[in-house]
């Protein structure tokens, strides 16, 4: 279980330096908008899945400014680097996909989706059991991006 809760933790570690890749026209505003989301989001997860106990050296961003300047430099960086493999087209392509996932799993239904697999192959009522906690864990993202 606990190889189960860091993976989901690893995941949203990779959101939170991804959420850069947004579909907006400024990448900055849709940094601050994730963030705005991702950075309480993170804590609550920490919590949920008592991240302290697992000896982990993964860290979070301390507020919004950090995470929207990491995201922004990082999409830079994968960007450029994309950019000595494949045409600028396919590089956009590829990013703009990214973008609708990061969007996707910081929506209430996405994360819900996300988490609640590991629901999956469980007895009906440790099932449900299961999905209220990630129900709980998921309340305060929002329903759309």
């Amino acid at each position: 279980m606990k190889h189960i809760k860091f993976t989901f933790l690893t995941l949203l570690l990779i959101a939170l330096v991804f959420v850069g890749f947004g579909c907006t026209k400024s990448p900055t505003a849709f940094y601050k908008r994730a963030c705005k989301i991702s950075v309480p989001f993170q804590e609550k997860l920490a919590d949920f899945y008592d991240y302290d106990s697992m000896g982990s050296e993964l860290g979070f961003y301390d507020d919004v400014d950090e995470c929207t300047e990491d995201s922004l430099e990082y999409e830079e960086e994968v960007y450029e680097d994309c950019l000595d493999e494949e045409d600028e087209e396919d590089c956009q392509e590829r990013i703009d996909e990214w973008r609708e996932t990061i969007m996707e799993m910081l929506t209430r239904e996405g994360c819900e989706d996300m988490y609640g697999s590991q629901c999956k192959g469980l007895s009906s009522k440790a099932k449900k059991d299961c999905m209220e906690e990630i129900e709980e864990l998921c309340e305060d993202l929002p329903k759309n991006f």
